[in-house]
């Protein structure tokens, strides 16, 4: 699975410098060919077809759990071919120490699990799960339905693999060259007290070394081998030891060795401190199967929001984003269409609750979708918020460091009377021609979470469990509270509050449990609503109350962004959802607002006015002492403010993403409150922004696209 999108990726680019992908070309490359919509749903046309993602087996006796497909998107028959995939599985349905089965055309085969991720009824939440596939033919898919069955017994050993031959050569510009052998890297781990296994088990069993190289660099080799005697090798160069006295950028030229040959090759690599890249080498590896997952089940496992699975997405998304990558940004440490410079304003594709790439890639389970997904989780390697610990053995976390600030103003203060500390070696300044990543809490993207659950990659949990850590030790400590690892702070912007807190539940809900930054996450988590269930008692909001107070950020005395709050909304609707009550308590509260501001034409505020850019909620700089009391203030000062053309229909600045995200929140709201306000304001919405918001739009961008659970 892991190779199937560099191999698509190649087979695609001949066709899109062109600009035109045709019927034959589509025949010629089954990457590109389409899914059916689902029986039952009309492919409704607009320019071109809607997309959706397959119908899968449903489960039909007490056993069965999940069903999914397998697709053959190469032009040969495969036999006894093995995949491994990320599953998430509804609470209380996998018990602890249970096993697998699976049923593939009907036909039982062994399935391996390797459970990561458990639930507080000590079920299962997320495995990597491993079937041989007996036969598939080119372009052909197979139901498969997982069920409960026995533990699997035995495992591939990993004997073999001392004469395993994959190897990095590394030649450090005006340095040394390294050879690094990831056989003897093996063997040296097998007699060691605690080698660090992955998956172990009669299917597939897969390791990971290590080796340090020079300064900060270290390479990382995650080698999977399966019981049909193919092998799998993420080949991972990770310059991110932070807090050493050697470290910096480098200059490499690097090639990887299998077989006796060369198979890959660059020159003149500037790889940044603090940045990841990877390269997969495969031998009878499962490189052109797609697993195409039961994305309803995954919403009611609490994995993801509640998304409208029956509208579609529009086509030409898709053929956009294959388009972006036959250009530049798509090889090792490239952006692959995320913004470089991330402070970077506007309705971007890459911001949201997900980016949008992970979005369609949810939605229609397409190949081509998860080709461009996965394309950008990779990128999140080349973001520099990667800071390894290496005496903790983990990212760095502020329980070890509650002074660090990894940021760049730190190493600038002037004055520092709490003694804070500095990254070692700075962050790479960006500019124009750096190739090089800006971070910024309030316009970062979520790129690694739905990969990691979907395909079960450790490279991509990596990924995670860096940003995870950067949304806590990237913030000041003094406005983070140090240790606590506050995000959800009244000094920034709400957009950062959100996106911050989104990382830090993602990384607790999923990470293993038995990793050591599971409880560092967890407790991030608390800390966090804790917090802002102190500072929302101390608020004086009326019966307008439920907004978030946050660092002013549209720079008007006395306004809020209120498609801001929307932002949290999703956040929190979505911890909610996972079974946090401190969550669910902070989204109760804040329905009164976000539903309310809609329904309160008769008390002084017209709904039009309550999805634009500003929406005035108090008087002057103070919002806590400050803050309108009555629907008929906010409406007044809204309206003084020149906010407001008239009350009966949109202002200019409403953008449609403001309107679909305003929907979007709602619905949430409802899903995890049923509060007949939220459902009664999203009906209002709907029906007075279908001109703006309506199904063509949530088609082209279906970030926002979560609805009632009827529609």
């Amino acid at each position: 699975m892991r190779l199937l999108r560099l191999r698509t990726a190649l087979a695609i680019f001949p066709v899109l410098l062109l600009g035109v992908i045709s019927v034959a070309e589509a025949q010629r490359f089954p990457s590109m060919r389409r899914f059916p919509a689902a029986p039952g749903i009309p492919s409704q046309r607009f320019g071109e077809d809607a997309f959706y993602a397959p119908v899968v087996q449903q489960p039909q006796t007490n056993s069965d759990l999940v069903g999914l497909q397998l697709r053959n998107v190469s032009r040969a028959d495969l036999h006894n071919q093995p995949i491994s995939f990320g599953q998430v599985f509804l609470t209380g349905k996998v018990p602890r120490g249970s096993g697998l089965t699976a049923r593939i055309a009907n036909q039982a085969v062994p399935a391996q699990m390797d459970a990561k991720a458990f639930n507080a009824d000590g079920s299962v939440r997320m495995a990597v799960v491993t079937v041989q596939v007996p036969s598939l033919s080119a372009n052909a898919g197979v139901p498969v339905m997982l069920s409960l069955g026995p533990q699997a017994s035995g495992e591939v050993p990993l004997s073999g693999l001392q004469s395993y031959d994959v190897s990095v050569d590394i030649a450090v510009q005006g340095g040394k060259t390294y050879h690094i052998d990831a056989g003897q890297l093996v063997a040296a781990a097998l007699g060691s007290k605690s080698p660090s296994y992955w998956l172990r088990g009669p299917l597939a069993t897969e390791i990971r070394v290590d080796k340090p190289v020079v300064g900060s660099l270290h390479v990382t080799f995650d080698i999977r081998a399966y019981a049909n005697g193919g092998t799998l090798t993420d080949v991972e160069f990770k310059n991110d030891y932070a807090l050493q006295a050697q470290g910096g950028d480098l200059n490499y030229d690097v090639a990887i060795s299998s077989g006796g040959s060369t198979v890959f090759r660059q020159q003149n690599v500037l790889q940044h401190q603090y940045t990841h890249w990877h390269k997969l080498v495969g031998h009878g590896g499962p490189d052109e199967i797609v697993v195409v997952h039961d994305i309803a089940q995954l919403e009611r496992a609490n994995a993801i929001l509640d998304y409208d699975l029956k509208a579609g997405v529009d086509s030409r998304l898709i053929t956009t984003h294959l388009r972006t990558m036959s250009g530049d940004g798509f090889g090792i440490l490239g952006n692959a269409g995320v913004t470089w410079y991330m402070p970077t304003t506007g309705e971007r594709a890459d911001i949201g609750p997900t980016t949008q790439a992970n979005t369609v890639w949810l939605l229609t389970q397409d190949p081509d979708a998860q080709a461009f997904a996965l394309a950008q989780a990779d990128a999140a390697g080349t973001v520099p918020w990667h800071y390894y610990d290496v005496s903790a053995g983990t990212f760095v976390t502020t329980k070890r460091h509650p002074k660090l600030w990894a940021d760049s103003r730190a190493s600038r203060l002037w004055k520092n009377p709490r003694g804070l500390q500095h990254l070692t070696q700075d962050i790479a300044p960006f500019s124009v021609s750096c190739q090089c990543f800006e971070l910024d809490h309030a316009h970062q993207p979520d790129l690694s979470f739905v990969p990691y659950i979907l395909t079960g990659e450790r490279y991509y949990l990596d990924q995670l469990q860096a940003q995870g850590s950067w949304e806590a030790i990237g913030q000041d400590p003094n406005l983070r509270l140090f240790d606590k690892g506050i995000v959800l702070y009244p000094e920034t912007q709400l957009r950062a509050q959100s996106w911050a807190f989104r990382g830090i539940i993602n990384a607790a809900w999923i990470t293993p449990d038995n990793d050591p930054l599971k409880n560092y996450f967890e407790q991030l988590q608390a800390n966090n609503l804790d917090h802002l269930l102190k500072q929302i008692s101390l608020l004086h909001e009326g019966e307008a109350s439920g907004w978030v107070p946050d660092d002013q950020y549209v720079k008007v005395p006395g306004m809020i962004a209120p498609w801001q709050q929307n932002y949290i909304a999703y956040i929190m609707t979505l911890a909610a959802k996972r079974g946090d009550e401190k969550a669910l308590q902070i989204v109760k509260w804040e329905t009164n607002f976000l539903a309310g501001r809609f329904l309160a034409q008769s008390k002084g505020l017209s709904p039009f006015d309550a999805a634009g850019y500003r929406l005035a909620t108090y008087a002057g700089m103070d919002q806590i002492g400050g803050a309108y009391r009555t629907w008929a203030q906010i409406g007044q000062a809204t309206v003084a403010a020149g906010f407001s053309v008239g009350g009966n229909d949109w202002p200019k600045d409403t953008s449609t993403d403001y309107l679909q995200a305003s929907k979007g929140a709602l619905a949430s709201i409802f899903r995890v409150t049923g509060s007949p306000q939220a459902r009664e304001a999203y009906n209002w919405l709907a029906a007075n922004s279908s001109n703006k918001a309506g199904i063509l739009q949530d088609r082209r961008n279906p970030v926002w696209r979560v609805v009632l659970p009827e529609e």
